[in-house]
């Protein structure tokens, strides 16, 4: 038969054991042991932005900078009235001839002056056909944050045929100077 000693010891040990694990141990026998309540821990996270400048401008900045909502809308109207059809490369070629001109002396300085520009795109009286999507949107995000753009700022025109000099086709278009 146990003596008291090793009775309390024992009640000790279930008592730190259960404890230990999470439970109450009861002295009693018919009592049965219950998950001790915990509070839930408390975490606190804190979130810093830091912006990184990496030196790199993005190539049409200045252009993003003053251009309006209509003419993003418009610039969008036009690559998909243009190239809708065309892979992104090709779709982002032709906002890069719209956007080169609007940069060069020789072209109106907004966006919606270069696509209606008398005689220069032939699709600027049906563009309200051509409202941009998903796509033409991630176009221009793309042409915006780019700090080199595919084409030399020196492309203003674009056509199914050449009939300039040739930098490049892409897809259906021939890119020229």
């Amino acid at each position: 038969m146990p003596n008291k000693l090793t009775i309390g010891l024992l009640s000790l040990a279930s008592v730190i054991c259960g404890a230990m694990i999470g439970f109450q141990i009861s002295n009693h026998p018919s009592e049965v042991a219950e998950p001790i309540q915990t509070p839930e821990p408390l975490v606190i996270i804190e979130e810093q932005i830091v912006e990184v400048d990496t030196g790199i401008v993005p190539y049409y900045e200045q252009i993003l900078e003053t251009a309006s909502d209509e003419d993003m809308y418009i610039l969008g109207c036009v690559i998909r009235a243009e190239a809708g059809n065309q892979s992104f490369l090709g779709q982002k070629a032709v906002a890069e001839v719209v956007l080169n001109r609007v940069m060069s002396p020789k072209f109106p300085n907004t966006i919606k002056e270069v696509v209606y520009q008398k005689g220069q795109f032939s699709t600027a009286s049906v563009l309200t056909k051509y409202p941009p999507t998903d796509m033409q949107y991630e176009v221009i995000e793309a042409v915006f944050q780019e700090s080199e753009p595919s084409l030399p700022s020196d492309v203003f025109f674009f056509a199914t045929y050449p009939f300039r000099e040739v930098y490049e086709q892409i897809g259906d278009h021939y890119f020229c100077y």
